[in-house]
């Protein structure tokens, strides 16, 4: 795990201050940490996956001993994993269907607007943003 990274947030820079003076006096947690498995947004996953769990009415106050114990508790445990996983779907077909390649490609957008923009290059109509 990377601790000296730059964050914009100001709570992933107090969290990985805490772990950062933790280290220094924690050999299991430094050891944890040199493995490499554990990454900071995995650790911020688990925090708010944790603080969801206590909210009520979509609301939770959560003690900062509390927050950097999750913390550590993430990284120390092997069997935890929150770590986003960059999954990439490949393109190519493991059977060569020409038929059905040449069908993808001349599918039409299913948004009404998208449609309309392709056929006169101006949008009709209300957009949806959500």
């Amino acid at each position: 795990m990377n601790l000296e990274e730059k964050q914009d947030e100001a709570y992933k820079k107090a969290i990985i201050a805490y772990l950062n003076n933790r280290i220094k006096t924690d050999e299991y947690l430094r050891a944890a940490c040199e493995k490499g498995n554990k990454t900071l947004d995995g650790v911020i996953a688990y925090i708010k996956s944790e603080a969801r769990k206590q909210a009520k009415d979509g609301v939770a106050m959560i003690p900062d001993e509390n927050v950097y114990g999750w913390a550590v508790h993430y990284i120390l445990e092997d069997s935890l994993d929150f770590e986003i996983k960059n999954k990439v779907k490949k393109l190519e077909p493991d059977v060569d269907d020409s038929a059905d390649t040449e069908e993808s490609e001349k599918c039409e957008p299913d948004n009404p607007a998208e449609k309309q923009k392709k056929s006169d290059g101006s949008i009709r109509g209300q957009l949806d943003l959500f």
